[in-house]
């Protein structure tokens, strides 16, 4: 971005002195916010606590006065003689207007001498005012406003009939009479109570000129340090004021303007310009309303109900019978005047200091950069090759001490050049001399590719005449046993024939008497042929025929299940799956062996079988089927007529073993150190290849097991087969060896 020095130093020295003045002024600056908006805010707090008292205490003694007069002999025996000759007339007569004029003088100086503008007497039994200081006494009242009392105060409002709270002054929340009315009406109602009973409701309008006394200080705003935009006022439950605005007050042609502006509806704003009020007609649901409301007191800044920004202070109020809530409120924009102004000035400041620092900055640098931008000519004209190139010392401080290096720089590259042309002239000759080198190491590689790939061809021979081998074993393993095995498939098959043709007959006896008794539908004489087919039944003994059928095919599928026994195991000794690791279980592929083996060990051998719990092992199965299959084979022949061979499997920490032991004729231990060589055997010629137990040894090395023998010669022999869970993560390696273990 800044390319020169000249700019750098210029934007270095504007930083250094401009960070720390910036940072003091705006420490400062939002300081003197902090500070200004504290004190508000603690102003505001300390007004609004006070003009809270005050208006507390203002209803607190305006219901004090209603419960004393309504407890008054006077009023009752007014309310009873003004309610009584009402009753008599139903309707304004001479009497009635005789006692309206008797007590209305005392009334109404009592209405007077606390201050309200009215005083009313209800009759709540029938709905009616029997007396208000307003009207004459030949007059009738006005049934509206009989019945907005009627709503104002219920008959389902029980409690506040029930004489035995006499002492109850409820305060009804302001409403309109009806939509002629042009003032807002809050009520405090007192009930008049005789002895038992009550006999009506002292009514005493609360005049809204008196609370937004107490909340405007007679609009003293100035003098409790609201200066232009501050006010307090009072805000109910259904966010609407329940006190004049300020604003509406001093300028209220600009607050309905500013009201219609902000989408204010606009028979509201008639309403409040006809009324000149703004209770239960200016909504307020700014954020310290709505906290107020929920009955927290705090401090905050938010745009109260005309979209400005203002510092507030507000609280619920304790008022029985209302959710009112008090707000103080000044425009931020006043407090922050003096703040506003600084920042103003503080920008000015800045602004002049930059210049002058700018201008310095540039002296500076211009004095700075002319010696580095004769070094960066020097420099570009020794890249071009001009190392006879020198630049004139100027000074004697860093820059001259710079120059002089620059120069010492230049005369020893001219001196490193010419050292350099002189080596390039050395390892040019060295750089043949490893050509030759190099093409003769070629050759050597090529080389030994060649011979690496003769190996690997060799290898795989190797592999495939190892397999085929290995499956050569396996199938001289299966023509030994092919006599047997076409024995043992011989005897259930002669079972499954022999019981065809008795089958046949028994079905075809069967068919002769279901046709009998078929033709019994079409018959003429059913009685006839019914007991023609009965004869026929007991003839061939049909009970017999059913029992002997069910014999027959039992004896079927006897010989079918065990042919296909013999059938599935020589499928799973034989296959060819020696490439593909599969999960299977050990224990199946012994018994799939031993089924192989049956012809062999039925008659003479007794075959003990303890097979542990075991999990499913990674393996190549028919490699191990063929495992197990040359040592049972060898165990057999060993066994040489009758004779015990005992077959153990177990499940240790991370492999399995497979034991099996024979009490045949034993081994010697020069056989035992041989007997997994290829080609060694110890029958006679014709007898076995002498690769069964080397094929085995590589199956199971190939496994990661180990396979090892005990034999004692005359007692017996055991082998030991060790095989991994898993031939992926074992780094089992099978050992050639002989340990000593129970037979």
């Amino acid at each position: 971005m800044f390319k020169s020095i000249k700019s750098k130093l210029i934007v270095s020295f504007l930083a250094v002195a401009l960070i720390p003045f910036i940072a003091t002024a705006w420490h400062e600056y939002t300081n003197a916010q902090v500070e200004v908006s504290a004190k508000a805010a603690k102003h505001l707090t300390s007004v609004r606590e006070s003009r809270k008292v005050i208006l507390e205490g203002y209803l607190r003694q305006c219901r004090a006065e209603a419960r004393f007069f309504s407890r008054s002999a006077s009023l009752r025996s007014a309310f009873r003689q003004l309610n009584d000759a009402r009753m008599r007339a139903g309707q304004p007569s001479s009497a009635y207007t005789e006692a309206y004029r008797r007590h209305y003088d005392d009334l109404k100086d009592f209405a007077v001498s606390l201050r309200y503008d009215e005083l009313q007497l209800y009759d709540h039994h029938r709905n009616a005012v029997v007396f208000d200081t307003e009207f004459p006494a030949d007059v009738e009242y006005p049934a509206r406003q009989a019945s907005f009392y009627r709503e104002r105060l219920p008959e389902k409002y029980s409690p506040f009939w029930d004489a035995r709270n006499a002492d109850t002054v409820l305060l009804l929340d302001f409403a309109f009479v009806d939509s002629l009315s042009h003032e807002p009406v809050a009520l405090l109602a007192s009930p008049i109570a005789d002895g038992d009973s009550v006999l009506g409701a002292l009514v005493l309008p609360v005049c809204a000129n008196g609370i937004n006394f107490v909340m405007t200080g007679n609009n003293g705003w100035r003098q409790q340090g609201f200066g232009k935009s501050g006010e307090c006022y009072i805000v109910a439950d259904d966010f609407t004021m329940r006190s004049d605005s300020r604003f509406l007050i001093e300028q209220p042609t600009n607050l309905i303007a500013s009201l219609r502006d902000r989408g204010v509806g606009a028979d509201t704003l008639r309403k409040m310009e006809r009324c000149a009020t703004s209770i239960l007609l200016q909504s307020v649901r700014s954020e310290g309303a709505r906290a107020a409301i929920r009955g927290d007191s705090g401090t905050g800044r938010y745009k109260d109900y005309r979209g400005i920004p203002v510092i507030a202070a507000y609280t619920p109020l304790d008022i029985a019978d209302v959710n009112w809530a008090l707000l103080a409120e000044i425009d931020e924009e006043e407090v922050m005047g003096g703040i506003y102004e600084l920042h103003a000035r503080l920008k000015i400041t800045l602004l002049l200091i930059s210049v002058l620092i700018i201008l310095a900055s540039i002296l500076i640098a211009r004095s700075v950069s002319r010696p580095l931008r004769h070094l960066a000519d020097g420099t570009r004209a020794i890249v071009a090759g001009d190392y006879d190139r020198r630049i004139p010392q100027g000074s004697n401080d860093e820059v001259g001490d710079l120059t002089k290096a620059f120069n010492q720089m230049a005369q020893a590259l001219k001196q490193q050049r010419s050292d350099i042309k002189a080596q390039h002239r050395q390892l040019e000759d060295q750089k043949e001399e490893i050509h030759a080198q190099a093409r003769s190491l070629k050759q050597t590689n090529d080389d030994l590719h060649e011979r690496n790939r003769q190996i690997q061809d060799t290898l795989e021979k190797l592999k495939v005449a190892q397999t085929q081998l290995v499956q050569a074993e396996k199938m001289s393993t299966v023509g030994q046993l092919t006599a047997g095995i076409a024995h043992e498939i011989n005897n259930p098959i002669n079972f499954v024939s022999s019981n065809v043709q008795p089958l046949k007959l028994d079905f075809e006896e069967l068919k002769h008497l279901f046709d009998k008794f078929n033709r019994l539908k079409d018959s003429s004489d059913v009685t006839a042929a019914l007991a023609e087919a009965e004869r026929f039944k007991d003839e061939i003994d049909a009970d017999f025929l059913f029992k002997e059928v069910s014999e027959l095919l039992n004896g079927i599928e006897e010989g079918a299940r065990r042919t296909a026994e013999i059938v599935q195991g020589l499928r799973n000794f034989s296959r060819l799956d020696e490439n593909e690791v599969k999960l299977a279980d050990v224990n199946i592929g012994l018994d799939s062996t031993l089924v192989l083996l049956r012809n062999k060990t039925k008659h003479c051998i007794d075959l003990e079988r303890d097979y542990g719990d075991l999990p499913k092992i990674e393996c190549f199965p028919g490699q191990l089927n063929q495992v197990f299959m040359n040592i049972l084979n060898n165990a057999v022949q060993a066994v040489d007529g009758s004779g015990r061979i005992k077959i153990r499997t177990r499940l240790l920490e991370d492999c399995i073993q497979v034991s099996i032991a024979d009490n045949g004729k034993g081994m010697s231990a020069e056989v035992q150190q041989r007997i997994f060589e290829p080609f060694y055997t110890t029958k006679d010629v014709g007898e076995g290849t002498g690769l069964g137990l080397f094929i085995s040894y590589g199956i199971v090395e190939q496994h990661n097991g180990s396979i090892t023998v005990h034999s004692d010669e005359g007692k017996g022999s055991e082998f030991l087969i060790s095989l991994p869970l898993s031939i992926r993560n074992s780094s089992a390696k099978s050992k050639r060896q002989s340990e000593p273990s129970s037979a």
